[in-house]
């Protein structure tokens, strides 16, 4: 049996913890060895990568030196440059090419690195880019307050430090930081990222290391699914009731646009922030909601309900705006005496809104989710006089004419 090039692969164990496996054949046997981290008695850690990567070069300089058509030169090449010589005249023999060509082509085309870039100067550029984009609206406002906070605190953790010599245990300690949830690591190493894929863009690093750090999948955190909360159709009756004897009615259409159409309701970023009254066709029964409106940066168009028509006929958006003066104070005072969540009552819309039409599609349609995102939080069962009961909810003036007439 011929001997064949040892490779290094990554590999999980049965047990789940994951190593290195170093795999090939020598001398006819097949030969398969994994590596796991090893902890050395100073406390430093070698990582089971680096360690296959060893045993996999020797194994192949061993290999080397026993197959045909071995000859003895002069070089002033180590055993281990010499070996990686005849693998990359392997790689390239397809081709058709030498390695004077591959040289010539690398001269030509890499560009070191600007190592000599601080990480100061590196995160200043990066955040002005970003407040650029945010200006573009291709980030919101809150994502570009967000990201800007993240690299304040990463730029004080290595102050005086250039960007390329801030290595991988570095940031494996920044992300850990004293034994900080693994919720909260994937959201550092989310802004992380971006950051070092615009600096290999930029040419400030040779190598992005933080895309050799794992990013920690549910099963790891531990999230299970679960219910969004959401109001019962008796809190979003009181709710109402209590708007339209709030100062005249004067926040009934930012909590209705919210409760019974799924409007995101951030007052600074949010699809509430940006609606106009000529995106609401009664006409037609329907909320024409533009790209540059919807959170998803495409076109939505949301159902208004029967119930919602009645809301917005007695409370015209031409005479009650949906974000009136003063409207951070006003909203605020409701959520304390209600104490609402800043979300609940768009879950709650989207769980009416499939308890009523069963329609995964549909409701996650005019949401603005995925329809993953509404399986997965919203489609608790209600009962269905409770589902009659929440779409009901109507303008108490409306409700007595209904009473009158039927009497």
């Amino acid at each position: 049996m011929k001997s064949q090039g040892f490779k290094v692969t990554p590999f999980t164990n049965p047990s789940g913890a994951k190593a290195w496996r170093v795999s090939g054949s020598l001398h006819g046997k097949q030969i398969r060895k994994n590596f796991t981290d090893q902890v050395n008695s100073d406390g430093t850690v070698v990582k089971g990568k680096v360690l296959a990567k060893a045993f996999a070069e020797a194994k192949e300089i061993e290999r080397l030196n026993t197959v045909r058509n071995v000859h003895t030169v002069a070089t002033r090449l180590s055993g281990e440059q010499v070996a990686e010589a005849e693998r990359v005249f392997d790689e390239i023999k397809p081709f058709g090419k030498s390695l004077s060509f591959v040289s010539a082509f690398f001269k030509k085309h890499y560009v070191r690195a600007d190592v000599d870039l601080s990480l100061e100067d590196a995160v200043s550029k990066y955040t002005e880019q970003r407040e650029k984009d945010a200006e573009r609206g291709l980030i919101t406002e809150a994502q570009a307050k967000r990201l800007t906070a993240e690299m304040v605190r990463f730029k004080r953790k290595f102050k005086e430090r250039q960007l390329a010599d801030v290595t991988l245990a570095d940031l494996l300690d920044y992300l850990a930081n004293g034994g900080s949830s693994l919720k909260t690591w994937n959201n550092r190493r989310g802004v992380l990222s971006t950051f070092y894929k615009h600096a290999a863009k930029e040419n400030w690093i040779e190598r992005n290391l933080i895309a050799e750090i794992p990013h920690h999948g549910r099963r790891a955190i531990g999230r299970k699914k679960g219910e969004a909360e959401t109001l019962s159709a008796d809190q979003g009756t009181a709710l109402m009731k209590r708007l339209e004897e709030f100062k005249g009615g004067i926040m009934v259409n930012f909590f209705a646009a919210t409760l019974f159409a799924g409007i995101r309701p951030d007052l600074k970023d949010g699809e509430i922030s940006k609606i106009k009254p000529e995106h609401f066709d009664l006409d037609h029964g329907q909320i024409n909601l533009p790209a540059w409106v919807s959170k998803i940066g495409e076109t939505r168009t949301i159902t208004i309900q029967p119930n919602y028509r009645r809301w917005l006929e007695k409370y015209p958006l031409d005479r009650f705006p949906i974000i009136p003066p003063n409207a951070r104070k006003l909203r605020l005072e409701m959520r304390k005496e209600f104490k609402l969540g800043h979300d609940v009552l768009r879950h709650t819309f989207c769980s009416f809104l499939y308890s009523k039409t069963k329609d995964l599609g549909d409701t996650a349609m005019q949401a603005g989710n995925s329809a993953d995102m509404i399986r997965t939080h919203y489609t608790s069962y209600k009962q269905p006089d409770e589902v009659a009961k929440f779409w009901a909810i109507e303008p108490e003036e409306k409700k007595e004419k209904i009473v009158k007439m039927r009497a």
